[in-house]
């Protein structure tokens, strides 16, 4: 995990502790990258656990959590990686709705970035 992977609020793991990134943590991870030194800071695998916690709800196969009536976001997990959908149903075009599917995502901080990028809201764990 690199330190421009990351954003300030996003849930890591320090020391075997759960830890949300401060601009301190950030300047560690940045320094020690620079020194090629290990780092006590790692990625927090995303599991079934933390959508449940960031407010995700389960419908047949997919995680889905919406801001709105206008999109959404699905998760589906295919041999333990999450293969995230962003659904929005369009305001300017016949089809009922458009389906993006991107690459998977392994960790909670790619998945609060990818929240943050699509609606410009943070997603927090409850």
């Amino acid at each position: 995990m690199k330190a421009t992977e990351l954003r300030i609020g996003n849930y890591i793991n320090y020391s075997k502790e759960n830890v949300i990134v401060t601009i301190g943590d950030l300047a560690v991870l940045q320094q020690r990258e620079n020194d090629k030194l290990a780092t006590p800071y790692e990625p927090i695998p995303l599991t079934e656990e933390w959508l449940l916690k960031f407010g995700f709800k389960q419908q047949n196969e997919f995680y889905v959590i919406s801001d709105d009536l206008s999109h959404y976001v699905e998760l589906l997990n295919v041999r333990d990686e999450w293969y995230p959908w962003i659904i929005e149903l369009p305001e300017l075009s016949h089809e009922s709705e458009q389906k993006v599917c991107i690459p998977y995502i392994q960790y909670v901080h790619q998945l609060q970035n990818l929240y943050f990028a699509l609606t410009g809201e943070e997603l927090k764990a409850d």
